[in-house]
């Protein structure tokens, strides 16, 4: 039998490899610098003096070169984030403290994963973004069939109002139909 910290680091592994090969794992697109180059664009199809083409294009270029900030990294953070989810649906703890390194949270599971795909991320950054999950995605909840199975037969109240204001709608489009053709 299998180790099942073992599987779930390889079912993260999967997970995430798909998500690393993206342009947007490192760092997101920086959609100013975009905008400024399509500006430049612009400028050049424009029909200002050369000189002044040139001028503008200079300036908006020099804009695009500084960036604002530190990169953010909101695709693999998300990526992260759900994955977490995952583990945290089947049963393991988001992080863990000093005092329970022997056990594995779904932190140090993703920590491993990543370690395996060639990423270095520490377990500190990663339980960083698992405590911005919240509380109320880790709820599980549980849903008897036999619910169901009672709300397939018996449609609520609000589906039966709005069914009866749709045919009723219906009704009164046909009727005005009709009285506009008979006038005609």
């Amino acid at each position: 039998m299998r180790d099942p910290a073992e599987t779930a680091i390889e079912d993260t592994c999967r997970f995430l490899e798909r998500h690393m090969q993206s342009e947007s794992w490192m760092a997101d697109p920086d959609i100013r610098a975009s905008d400024m180059r399509a500006t430049a664009d612009e400028i050049e199809a424009s029909n200002l003096p050369d000189y002044a083409k040139h001028y503008a294009i200079f300036a908006v270029l020099e804009a695009t070169k500084k960036r604002r900030g530190k990169p953010t990294r909101s695709h693999r953070d998300d990526a992260i984030r759900r994955v977490a989810i995952k583990l945290v649906m089947q049963g393991y703890k988001p992080t863990r403290n000093d005092v329970t390194r022997d056990k594995d949270s779904a932190s140090s599971i993703i920590c491993q994963a990543l370690r395996r795909l060639g990423e270095k991320l520490s377990e500190k950054s990663i339980n960083a973004i698992v405590a911005k999950i919240p509380a109320r995605s880790f709820i599980k909840h549980k849903v008897s069939p036999a619910f169901f199975e009672y709300r397939r037969d018996r449609p609520s109240a609000k589906a039966i109002t709005m069914h009866a204001t749709l045919k009723a709608v219906a009704l009164n489009w046909m009727h005005c139909r009709a009285e506009r053709f008979a006038n005609w």
